[in-house]
């Protein structure tokens, strides 16, 4: 897997502040009892903690077109592109992309620590 560049420090901050309402995301929490919970994410890290709980019910898609679009972030959007367009299990783009957020979320920590 090719590796993402750094984000620039305008990115950086997008990436680690809480949007506005306009710019949340919407998707669905697995719950053992309830079953899908919606629930509305207005961080990119609040996203990537769910994925790594593995309790996110996601639209791939969606997600793609929103770090496209409400976070400027073009060059994770073709990356997560590429994930979709590559045939695999569901579980596996899941993991790949989780992989790539969680590396995205890092990179824009150490920006804005310099």
């Amino acid at each position: 897997m090719k590796t993402l560049q750094e984000p620039s420090q305008e990115l950086a901050q997008r990436i680690l502040s809480e949007l506005e309402f306009k710019d949340r995301f919407q998707c669905h929490r697995i719950h053992r009892r309830a079953g899908f919970v919606p629930i509305t994410c207005y961080a990119f890290e609040e996203i990537v903690c769910y994925l790594v709980k593995g309790s996110l019910q996601i639209n791939t898609g969606k997600l793609m077109t929103w770090i496209g679009e409400a976070l400027g972030d073009m060059e994770l959007a073709e990356r997560i592109g590429e994930i979709i367009q590559a045939g695999i299990r569901e579980s596996e783009k899941l993991r790949q992309i989780n992989t790539l957020m969680i590396t995205r979320l890092g990179q824009a920590k150490k920006v804005l620590l310099k």
